[in-house]
């Protein structure tokens, strides 16, 4: 992995507020990161992995709900194409912002 990645998806801090307003600070890196920056970019419309380009994303989903507490849920929804079928779509429901960028102690 380059510097330039590992920089780009090192250690960040994020704000959660879930439905019982409690605010507590999670630590995410690498894939987890990226997953929950790409739902925080999605917004309200979803994210779905026939949209990504990566691979796992159901899995990063997984670790942000079980490792680190989010609110995530999943629709089915249909998908045409040569092998039509169904697939899920996350929304995030914790309210959940990128600190300012500071150092995080390893």
């Amino acid at each position: 992995m380059t510097q330039e990645k590992q920089k780009r998806w090192g250690r960040a801090v994020y704000t959660v507020q879930d439905s019982d307003k409690e605010t507590r600070e999670i630590v995410l890196m690498g894939r987890d990161r990226w997953a929950l920056e790409m739902l925080i970019l999605a917004g309200p419309r979803g994210l779905t992995a026939i949209e990504m380009n990566g691979p796992r994303l159901h899995a990063y989903v997984f670790d942000l709900r079980h490792e680190h507490g989010l609110t995530i849920i999943r629709e089915d929804e249909p998908h045409g194409g040569d092998f039509p079928g169904r697939h899920g779509r996350y929304f995030l429901r914790s309210k959940v912002a990128r600190k300012a960028t500071q150092p995080v102690a390893a």
